[in-house]
Formats: structure tokens, sequence, C-alpha cells
């Protein structure tokens, strides 16, 4: 009886599918070395990138920053309906 609670216990290989973090393990690196290798001059291009306009990037950014900022806890109301000592109890 204890082997078969041992056994059933254990892991099954069959059901041990890899996680999210396993399966895109590196993806990041690779892409890196990707486009480093379609575009190897890209190191002579000193041109500004101009993807954001300055109000837009600003705001992007105070977005950021306020998901750092400590927020207040949420109000919560208590009910005391007495306590179990004092139920059944004549006065």
């Amino acid at each position: 009886m204890a082997c078969a609670m041992i056994l059933g216990c254990g892991q099954n290989p069959i059901q041990n599918h890899p996680t999210l973090l396993e399966e895109n393990w590196g993806r990041s690196f690779e892409m890196m070395k990707y486009n480093q290798i379609l575009n190897a001059e890209a190191d002579k291009n000193l041109d500004p990138v101009d993807e954001m306009d300055g109000e837009a990037a600003k705001s992007t950014m105070d977005r950021y920053k306020e998901g750092f900022a400590i927020k207040a806890p949420k109000e919560s109301y208590n009910i005391n309906l007495g306590t179990i000592s004092s139920i059944g109890q004549e006065k």
C-alpha cells in the first residue's frame, strides 16, 4: 500500500510539459545576434532615432514612474458580530 501511495504521488513524465520560459530560452539573444548580422553597419549610422516626439516620450516615462509609486491601501470595513463565547449565554 505504501508503495502505491509513493508511486501515485510521483511525477508522471508524460504530463511534464515545458514551461513558456523553457520554450523561449535564449530567444532574445538569438534575435539580437541575427539583427547584428543583418545590419552589421548599424554602428556607422549616427542619425537620431525619430520614433517618438518629446511629449509622447514624457507621457510614457511619467506613466512608467507612476507604476512604482506607493499607492494608498484600499479602505476596508470590519463588522464585529461578537465572540463565540458570548453566544448562547444568558445575562
